[in-house]
């Protein structure tokens, strides 16, 4: 069963995954951020990309990526053995940039032909592998496919959330596709999630996977484009507040308007301060750069619940 429902709860999730990139890029198996284990959950497993071609808007190869990168991890509920989260963070460096500018599609599933995907988000998915730090089976997870991996990682009978923000959140959407008929108890939970793929691919996402939100900052430009594809229909708009002013200057106002920091402040203030009270350098950073926050308004929250069905 699930004991977690918030978007908050997930927001801080994935806000974590992104941290310890940051604060370790070139570690595939970063140090937890203790934060994991004060909202009650324990790291078991990460998820690394490997090397994967960046395409041309001419469709010819060039460059090549060959560098394994942390993208995420799985934790499990500490006090509710079997509940687990998959968080997939936000874009970072360079190359992810000029891959998530591919916007071409493709068609990567040949059992359903007609359902269409943007190349350049589902490239880095494709890469996607899963590592078992204390793996005591003898199961090589990752030589699997990323879903394959997880699915025999967490077993048919785990309740699991998938969360991620921006790229991550559409390389969880692909994850759902592929998921949705291994271990049965799923939910999606996303953040600033771009456009995934076409109709068809949305439709059938949506009909096989239907406990999901994706929750969209209405001044968040991201999820907007590319402007040729669908977004899951089972989108959840989160509005300005008063209490927290954004910061809307020419150089910072798409940056700000779409950090997993804000959502964040904007679905759940209170949690914003119990999480940028850790005190991290680069939470500070977004924090001061983007957001005023103030503490004592009573101003309505975005805060709502996943579905629990």
């Amino acid at each position: 069963m699930y004991t977690v429902n918030h978007y908050d709860d997930f927001a801080a999730l994935v806000l974590y995954a992104a941290t310890m990139y940051d604060q370790s890029p070139d570690d595939l198996e970063p140090l937890p951020d203790s934060r994991i284990e004060d909202d009650g959950w324990k790291l078991k497993a990460y998820i690394y990309s490997i090397g994967y071609d960046l395409i041309g808007e001419n469709r010819n190869k060039f460059i090549t990526v060959d560098k394994d990168t942390y993208f995420g991890y799985i934790a499990e509920k500490i006090d509710n053995s079997g509940e687990y989260v998959i968080t997939l963070r936000g874009t970072r460096g360079f190359a992810e940039y000029i891959e998530d500018a591919d916007m071409d599609y493709k068609r990567p599933w040949p059992d359903t032909p007609s359902q269409k995907v943007c190349d350049g988000f589902h490239t880095i998915y494709q890469s996607l592998r899963l590592i078992v730090p204390d793996n005591t089976t003898d199961i090589d997870y990752s030589q699997l496919a990323l879903a394959d991996a997880i699915a025999q990682f967490i077993g048919e009978d785990a309740y699991y959330t998938i969360s991620g923000h921006s790229l991550g959140a559409a390389m969880g959407t692909y994850l759902m596709r592929d998921i949705y008929d291994k271990p049965p108890h799923g939910r999606f939970c996303s953040f600033a999630s771009p456009r995934t793929g076409n109709n068809e691919f949305v439709t059938y996402v949506n009909e096989h996977f239907r406990d999901s939100a994706v929750i969209n900052f209405v001044q968040d430009v991201v999820p907007i484009y590319p402007i040729f594809a669908e977004q899951l229909p089972s989108v959840v708009h989160i509005y300005p507040r008063d209490d927290v002013i954004i910061t809307d200057t020419m150089t910072d106002t798409i940056t700000c308007h779409h950090t997993i920091l804000t959502y964040l402040a904007l679905l759940n203030k209170y949690k914003f301060f119990d999480v940028v009270n850790a005190n991290i350098p680069v939470e500070n950073q977004t924090w001061n750069k983007c957001l005023q926050v103030t503490w004592d308004n009573d101003t309505e929250s975005n805060q709502s619940k996943v579905n629990t069905k």
